[in-house]
């Protein structure tokens, strides 16, 4: 049985008709290379199937072409939806990722994770943070290696690059929207406290509610899992029904929607709800639910982007992404009764 020779750059150079220094130049981003020259070369390395030797490329460069993905929290909800936008956005632009979990973010074993990654010659670490716990072993490392930091509500941190969604504003939106909508009578069932995520959406939806004169009505989840937003759902509908409801996020508000239903009620004729997230799937929910979006591609590429910028040995700087409402009719289904 004869073994299929492994496809190199000179068979690209060859396929589109250039030389080999204008492969390397097109496959390393460099300026320069004539649009029909380049054009060409990605064409041949489509049809060749031509994956560069990233060993090669390391020892040619002193670079390796590869970043690293630390997670530090659960790896569940929005947290794989960030995730996933990072690697697509790292592959887009070339790296390859390298990824390490610390379901439990204590402190030790995250410096544990980096070492990980750091053996395995990171240009850069992309952290994806739960809580702001972890701040401290961030800057205590970043020096060694550039980091880029994910998380909610992070203000500027010398050194460090920082993408966020601004969660308070969303919960702000969240509240507004339901007010907008007439309903004044409003309750937030928040997610897991111990998510910066979640601490933001409630600061944001009692600072709304309290610049309106509306009284702010929690109650504390325990997760984000549907299974307590159902039964959160009971203990809500056991201590007086409120008109409307925000729910921490979109899985929190499935559990809530079945609850809801199970004692007869509707949605929205007796109890509103919105989410936050906006996930796949909102709008087939019974009703289609009103949600709070977390653009996760924006957060991917804004990381790479400033991932690209530190290897570059550009300055550190801070991307603040906005969400937004997307309305349904877990929310618009009618005009709000008082």
């Amino acid at each position: 049985m004869t073994t299929k020779r492994r496809v190199v750059m000179a068979d690209v150079a060859k396929a589109s008709a250039v030389s080999l220094q204008t492969v390397s130049r097109v496959l390393n981003g460099s300026a320069g290379v004539q649009a029909a020259k380049k054009a060409r070369v990605l064409e041949a390395v489509k049809e060749l199937g031509y994956h560069p030797n990233l060993a090669a490329r390391t020892l040619a460069s002193s670079r390796s072409g590869v970043i690293g993905v630390l997670i530090a929290g659960h790896a569940h909800f929005g947290m794989v939806d960030t995730l996933m936008a990072v690697e697509a956005a790292a592959r887009e632009a070339g790296y390859y990722v390298v990824i390490a979990t610390e379901e439990r973010a204590r402190p030790e074993l995250v410096r544990d994770a980096y070492v990980y990654l750091q053996r395995r010659q990171v240009e850069c670490v992309v952290v994806l943070a739960e809580s702001s716990r972890i701040v401290p072993v961030v800057q205590g490392v970043h020096e060694r290696t550039p980091t880029v930091l994910v998380l909610a509500g992070q203000p500027d941190l010398d050194g460090i690059s920082t993408v966020s969604i601004d969660q308070v504003s969303g919960g702000r939106m969240a509240a507004a929207h339901l007010t907008e909508c007439g309903y004044r009578d409003i309750l937030h069932l928040t997610g897991d406290l111990k998510w910066q995520d979640a601490i933001d959406r409630l600061k944001g939806f009692r600072a709304y509610c309290h610049g309106v004169g509306i009284d702010p009505r929690v109650v504390k989840g325990r997760s984000w899992d549907p299974a307590e937003g159902y039964r959160a759902g009971l203990e809500i509908l056991a201590g007086g029904k409120p008109r409307a409801v925000f729910a921490g996020n979109d899985h929190l508000a499935l559990g809530l929607l079945h609850a809801i239903s199970e004692a007869g009620l509707r949605v929205p004729e007796d109890i509103a709800v919105i989410g936050f997230d906006d996930v796949l799937g909102a709008a087939w929910y019974a009703p289609p639910l009103s949600s709070v979006r977390q653009d996760f591609r924006a957060i991917g590429e804004n990381a790479i982007d400033l991932v690209a910028d530190l290897i570059d040995g550009k300055e550190p700087r801070n991307v603040h992404i906005a969400a937004e409402v997307v309305p349904r009719f877990s929310t618009l289904g009618m005009v709000a009764k008082e």
